[in-house]
């Protein structure tokens, strides 16, 4: 996938070669086999506002379906919701807010967004059920754990965990596409014996500990 960090360039051309171009691709060399193929998609597909990235997925997601009805490929379609856990992205919220409250950083932030917010050990635990149980029909499994929390809510369990206040400065806008209404529905995943295990506070604690010294 290409076009969702900060570090990449808002080309359309090279997101739509990585994320739909490429797809295609592999999609007509498992035509006629036996293979089975898991996307990993984006829930932010759903969005009402879209950009260059989610537009990528989108189409990608249709061609796929279309590669399942016309070609018979055994392709089904998984979208992760916000993944975080160690190791993420140091530009995404979580790690900006840990950064905020342990160097006193100013940030631009948004309280009412929302995220439903998901472990990446999770997420990978899903893809594999995915892999091992779901049905290559085009199904569509939604990643996440049905429950959306807002920005503010985020900073205060970091704040909360870390004893310490972020250094932030409230603006109307961050991102154009970010919306008060946006989780999983993972009804589909649970009925193939799938849930989720870790805590937002659990997932929270050990990020922290990624930039605590030794």
């Amino acid at each position: 996938a290409y076009g969702n960090m900060a570090g990449h360039v808002a080309d359309p051309y090279d997101i739509y070669l990585a994320n739909t171009l490429r797809v295609a691709r592999s999609l007509q060399e498992i035509r006629g086999t036996k293979t089975k193929f898991v996307y990993v998609s984006t829930s932010s597909v759903a969005l009402p506002t879209q950009t260059f990235y989610s537009a990528s997925k989108k189409a990608t997601e249709e061609m796929i379906q279309i590669a399942v009805r016309d070609w018979g490929v055994k392709a089904t379609i998984a979208r992760p919701y916000t993944i975080i856990g160690q190791g993420e992205q140091p530009e995404h919220l979580i790690p900006v807010l840990i950064n905020s409250c342990l160097w006193g950083k100013e940030m631009p932030f948004v309280e009412r967004p929302v995220h439903d917010y998901i472990d990446v050990e999770d997420v990978i635990k899903a893809l594999l059920t995915i892999a091992r149980k779901g049905k290559f029909n085009g199904e569509v499994y939604e990643i996440g754990t049905g429950n959306q929390l807002t920005n503010r809510k985020i900073k205060e369990t970091v704040e909360k965990k870390l004893g310490v206040k972020a250094n932030t400065k409230l603006v109307k806008e961050v991102r154009k596409y970010d919306t008060t209404k946006w989780k999983a529905n993972n009804f589909k995943l649970r009925r193939l014996g799938w849930k989720p295990k870790l805590s937002l506070e659990e997932t929270i604690k050990s990020m922290i500990s990624d930039y605590l010294p030794m």
